[in-house]
C-alpha cells in the first residue's frame, strides 16, 4: 500500500489534517499527505484518507460534525491493469460521506492531475464542476 499512515487502536487510519482543517465550512478530500499540504498552500483546506477508500474511524471523523460540505478529489491516474481493489473510488467515498455531512461534491482534476501536481486553477476549475 503507498500510504501506511499511523496504526491507532487496532490498525485505524486517522483524517491527516483534520486538526489544520477543522473550523472550515467546507474541506477537500483527498488521498495522502502530500495533496493535503499542497492543497492547504494553494489556499484549499483538506483532509486526507492515507488511501482511496474511506474507513470507518474516518467516516466517524466526519461524523462529528466539524465540516458544512465535502468535495472529494482523490487521484486518477492509476495505470492500466490497475485491479478494482486498488482503484480509486471517489463515489463510494462520497456517498459514505453523504451519510453524515450535508453536501458532498466529487471533483475531478483533468487526466494525469492529482491534487499535488495540480495548479491553484485547475483545483478551482474542480471545484466549480464538482458535481
Amino acid at each position: 500500500p503507498k500510504y501506511r499512515g499511523p496504526a491507532i487502536g487496532g490498525g485505524k487510519k486517522p483524517l491527516y489534517g483534520l486538526d489544520e482543517a477543522t473550523g472550515a465550512r467546507d474541506v477537500l478530500v483527498v488521498e495522502g499527505p502530500t495533496d493535503v499540504i499542497s492543497t492547504a498552500q494553494k489556499g484549499y483546506p483538506a483532509v486526507g484518507l492515507l488511501g482511496k477508500t474511506i474507513t470507518e474511524s474516518q467516516e466517524g471523523d466526519f461524523r462529528r460534525g466539524y465540516f458544512e460540505s465535502a468535495i472529494v478529489m482523490l487521484d486518477m491516474n492509476a495505470p492500466p491493469g490497475t485491479p478494482y481493489r486498488l482503484r480509486p473510488k471517489p463515489k463510494e467515498v462520497a456517498e459514505r460521506i453523504a451519510t453524515v455531512v450535508d453536501r458532498v461534491r466529487i471533483a475531478r482534476l483533468p487526466d494525469g492531475f492529482d491534487p499535488d501536481a495540480a495548479t491553484i486553477e485547475m483545483i478551482q476549475q474542480a471545484i466549480s464542476e464538482a458535481r
